[in-house]
């Protein structure tokens, strides 16, 4: 897999099937913060699925579709991590858009307006959450 998450569906005899996948390996030296984002991106995909009937996307709208959901996804991160600085919470959410299929400059940028963010600062706070234990900021997976 060579990304940190990734959720598919299907649906069989009436009933919907979903299954998300991480990346143990990718994720297993990161944050706690940035493995929960990662948990949130592929929930929302999955919800997004299941009440659309929709178990893949070919033309990546549901990435466009989560530009909507940084609000959402900023406040459970916060509820979950409390001294999650809020700007961080944004760009964490932010930064799983960043470069994502579907995703327009012109989309990304307008994105980064709203939340006061350069697209510098997505990158170094999403790399600060990735970092290896002790040399980064976040919650260590122990």
């Amino acid at each position: 897999m060579d990304e940190d998450g990734h959720t598919q569906g299907y649906v069989s005899d009436g009933i919907v099937y979903l299954q998300i996948t991480l990346d143990e390996y990718n994720l297993r030296a990161t944050s706690q913060e940035y493995t929960m984002e990662t948990i949130l991106h592929e929930v929302i995909h999955a919800y997004l699925s299941a009440v659309t009937n929709t178990y893949s996307d070919p033309d990546n709208w549901q990435h466009q579709a989560m530009v909507g959901w940084v609000d959402c996804e900023r406040e459970a991160l916060q509820e979950i991590f409390p001294s999650l600085p809020a700007a961080d919470a944004n760009a964490l959410a932010i930064s799983g858009l960043k470069n994502a299929a579907g995703i327009n400059t012109s989309m990304f940028n307008d994105l980064l307006t709203t939340y006061g963010l350069t697209d510098q600062q997505i990158v170094n706070t999403e790399q600060s959450y990735q970092l290896p234990h002790g040399s980064g900021k976040g919650t260590p997976c122990d």
